[in-house]
This record gives structure tokens, C-alpha cells and sequence, in this order.
């Protein structure tokens, strides 16, 4: 039994050693490769850079008025929120990350003072930032600056190109004579207007319009000198002397629309050598229709 039992000692003793053995060879082994692991790189925090506001100018003339700020980092649509005082959150008409563009309230208006202008971009500390501005009414529009002075001339264009030869004129025999007006049309043979002449000169060439007679203002001298069919329109003559007034103003007309009344009193005026007239100067008011 003795001699047994040593031998199973013996037997779980060397099973011992080499299960020993065996683990020491598996720590190693172990050790080993944890060793040869590559060790990952930390993670870099994300930075992200600090709202900013570097000015904030407000423009009265917009409708509605706004206030443009300019910065870093000021979000972007639907993330930036801008507050001004107790006025709460004010309409944004646009967002970009270096311009903000809100409007400012209208009713009631903003009164004029200092604001605590606060803008929001993101939930984190440093996405916002504020700035004290002060509002103050509109003033009057400044009066016009001075016209400038001229500036000096520029320098002369290239030539033009030289024109089409244009259409022979008319030629004719010495001596031959036609007829010419330059007058408006239907004013010919009315009143004082008359044609002149023009005279083929011996170089074969038209002459000027000779003895041409074209309307003139018309005067207080019993002729039609604008050549409308009408004798003295627009005056009234009647014979006086300087010393007598012209107290006698023809009664008013109506023609097509037009009522022509006369001052009164009106002026004697001398209408030739020796002779004077009375002028009633004739005011014309268009009525439409005439009474009958």
C-alpha cells in the first residue's frame, strides 16, 4: 500500500511539473502578444472656434429696418438665434458663418437707447457672444452734395468711314424758274403767306427761295399774319388815341371747344405811322362744347 501510494505521489508530482511547465510556456506566449499590440493613437479633441461679433451696423432705410453683424462663427441657418434685450428673438432674413442679417421690430418700433444684442450659434459655451449697441432715431436726409467739375475731354475718336456717294441732284437749264414754300402745310397762299421763287443760275444750279413769305406772330393790324385763316386772333382792334382808354373788349367767343375771352381794360398801341389801336389780349380756356 505504502509503496503504491508513493507511486502515485510521484506520478501526480511529475503531472504537476509539467502542467507547470506548460503554463508557464502559455503566460509567456501570452505576454508576448499582448506586448506585440499596437497601441492605438489617442483621439484628438474637435475644436471648434468661438463665436465672435466684430461689428453690428443698423440701416434705417431698409424696410423693415435691419442690423447686419459681422463676425466669426456665426452658425448657420436654423441654428443662430439673435436677441436684443426684452425684445426676444429677432427675424432673420439670412445667415452665413461671417454675416448675420436681422430685422428690427417695426410695431412698435425699437425706441431709441442702448441694447444688450445677444447671438446664439450652438448649445456649447462658446457658440455665442454679445454686444452693446445704441439705436437712436433717423435724422434728416443731408442736402445735396455740390456738382463736380468737369472732367477734362477725351481724346478724339478714330475717323469715321467716309458715307455713301449720295443722290445727283437735280439739274436744270439757266434761266428756268420754280416755284418754292418751306412754310407749314396749309398755311400756303393764307393770309400773308406766299411762295418765293427759285432761279436756275448760269452754273445750271437752283438759286435760293426768293420772295418767300412764311407766318409771323400775329399783331393788331387788321392782316392775318400767322396765316391761319383768322385776322388778328387772340387781339381785338379798334381805332384810339394814348389818351383815351380802351374800356370796349369784344364780346367773348366759343369756336370748336375753345372760349377766347378779352382783357379788360386793354392798350392802345400804335398799329402804324400815326395810327394807334386798341389790343385786347385774348386768353383761350378749352370748355368742350360751346354753349349754343
Amino acid at each position: 500500500m505504502k509503496s503504491n501510494l508513493a507511486v502515485h505521489v510521484s506520478t501526480a508530482r511529475a503531472l504537476a511539473g509539467n502542467m507547470i511547465r506548460r503554463l508557464s510556456t502559455m503566460a509567456v506566449l501570452a505576454l508576448i502578444v499582448i506586448v506585440a499590440l499596437p497601441l492605438s493613437p489617442p483621439v484628438a479633441a474637435q475644436s471648434s472656434s468661438a463665436t465672435l461679433i466684430t461689428s453690428v451696423i443698423a440701416d434705417y432705410v431698409a424696410s423693415p429696418p435691419t442690423l447686419t453683424i459681422k463676425g466669426t462663427s456665426l452658425g448657420s441657418p436654423g441654428a443662430t438665434t439673435v436677441t436684443l434685450d426684452l425684445l426676444g428673438n429677432l427675424t432673420l432674413r439670412s445667415v452665413t458663418s461671417t454675416q448675420v442679417v436681422a430685422n428690427l421690430p417695426t410695431n412698435p418700433a425699437v425706441a431709441p437707447g442702448s441694447y444688450l444684442l445677444t447671438l446664439s450659434s450652438g448649445s456649447k459655451a462658446s457658440q455665442f457672444d454679445e454686444f452693446w449697441l445704441t439705436l437712436g432715431t433717423q435724422g434728416p436726409q443731408g442736402p445735396t452734395g455740390a456738382t463736380g467739375a468737369v472732367g477734362p475731354q477725351g481724346p478724339a475718336g478714330p475717323q469715321g468711314l467716309t458715307g455713301a456717294t449720295g443722290a445727283a441732284g437735280p439739274t436744270c437749264t439757266p434761266g428756268d424758274f420754280i416755284s418754292c414754300y418751306t412754310g407749314p402745310a396749309g398755311t400756303l397762299g393764307v393770309g400773308i403767306c406766299r411762295a418765293g421763287t427759285r432761279t436756275c443760275g448760269p452754273s445750271a444750279t437752283w438759286g435760293t427761295c426768293a420772295g418767300l413769305v412764311l407766318p409771323q406772330p400775329e399783331i393788331a393790324n387788321g392782316i392775318d399774319d400767322d396765316c391761319d385763316g383768322i385776322i388778328d386772333n387772340g387781339v381785338f382792334v379798334n381805332a384810339c388815341e394814348p389818351t383815351n382808354p380802351c374800356t370796349s373788349p369784344p364780346p367773348n367767343l366759343c369756336n370748336a371747344g375753345t372760349l377766347t375771352t378779352f382783357a379788360n381794360p386793354g392798350t392802345c398801341n400804335p398799329v402804324s405811322s400815326g395810327l394807334f389801336a386798341c389790343v385786347y389780349q385774348g386768353v383761350e380756356t378749352f370748355v368742350g362744347t360751346c354753349p349754343p
